[in-house]
């Protein structure tokens, strides 16, 4: 049960911003949102 909820905070934890940290395709089509 321990490790579900670890697991579950982890999962939580996770941003777009993180997956796609040092990502320049990402990081380009992010940039063109913002214009």
């Amino acid at each position: 049960m321990n490790n579900l909820r670890l697991a579950n905070r982890k999962a939580e934890d996770l941003t777009i911003k993180k997956l796609s940290h040092e990502n320049a395709t990402m990081k380009q089509k992010f940039d063109d949102l913002k214009k």
